[in-house]
């Protein structure tokens, strides 16, 4: 009831005028979306809205949303464009979305940041349609990602048959990118390669849709490494004057890490782990799957 209480009287607030800036961050989940997010409000002037679609806490608007929505970028259905459009436009507020939001409830922002999980088959259409949104793409390395999820006992992300169920069940997304990959998809059983092939679809269709211009894709292992010339290229795709301080808000974990660890002490545990945490087999057929879907480019070192 609080939580309610204090979305409703932070829409009150929040729609009292128009946005003046909008900002997107999407990647996979546990790809360090909520770190890159955090890091960008290091200065707390966007207002924060955290995983809207998440599928459990999603506002009613999104009830006819697939678990991982599809959008066209010439364009999608009329009642998928109107609630995509209420959200980009600031219009969305739930207890869940807003829980980290850091602003005060009586203080509104003109600026909107997003960050979601459930957003990569939407960038094309956000791109064409609603081209003033500022558009972040961070991705991590497939294993990486798994080994997380693994960690936090996430193991039913992707690896189920109702995701992948739901991907073959939108026939434009099948026309458009996966009727190459169909067969592919319905052969592979287990869990892990479940897993990364959701990954793959994750990263392939916006990375086929849209150009640099259009799209910042940034590793999130080249962020751990070189942290402020990849930070100052997001600063700049986002038009965010850079701020030193940054830096040091880089260092802290973010709210879902949950180990209560940060990246100042080495890095490279954040990034290398799955080296060892993966079989010679698990990481040959990750590499096979991700060679399939042209993406074995972004870490070749992955068998």
């Amino acid at each position: 009831m609080l939580g309610s209480a204090r979305s409703t009287a932070r829409r009150i607030t929040q729609m009292s005028g128009t946005l003046s800036e909008v900002a997107l961050v999407a990647g996979s989940p546990r790809s360090g979306t909520t770190w890159l997010a955090e890091t960008i409000n290091h200065d707390l002037s966007y207002r924060y809205c955290f995983e809207p679609l998440e599928l459990h806490h999603r506002h009613e608007t999104f009830r006819g949303f697939h678990r991982l929505q599809y959008c066209r970028p010439a364009g999608a259905r009329p009642e998928i464009e109107t609630t995509m459009s209420r959200l980009l436009e600031g219009q969305v507020f739930t207890p869940y979305s807003d829980r980290f939001d850091p602003r005060s409830l009586a203080s509104r922002s003109d600026r909107l940041l997003i960050k979601c999980t459930r957003m990569n088959l939407t960038l094309g259409w956000i791109a064409n349609q609603k081209p003033e949104v500022g558009l972040i793409l961070i991705l991590r390395h497939p294993l990486s990602v798994l080994g997380s999820r693994e960690r936090l006992s996430w193991l039913d992300w992707g690896a189920g048959p109702e995701d992948i169920f739901d991907l073959l069940a939108q026939s434009d997304l099948v026309a458009d990118h996966l009727n190459p990959f169909v067969d592919l998809i319905f052969s592979r059983r287990s869990q892990f390669e479940r897993q990364i092939i959701m990954w793959c679809v994750e990263q392939m269709i916006p990375r086929t849709q849209m150009s640099s211009k259009q799209l910042h894709v940034i590793r999130y292992e080249d962020m751990l490494a070189n942290p402020e010339p990849n930070l100052r290229q997001v600063f700049e795709a986002l038009g965010k004057p850079w701020d030193p301080s940054v830096l040091e808000r880089s260092t802290m974990p973010s709210k879902t890490a949950w180990n209560g660890n940060g990246f100042a002490q080495d890095p490279r545990q954040h990034s290398d782990r799955w080296k060892t945490q993966f079989s010679p087999d698990q990481r040959s057929t990750a590499a096979w799957l991700m060679e399939q879907f042209g993406l074995l480019d972004l870490y070749p070192d992955t068998a």
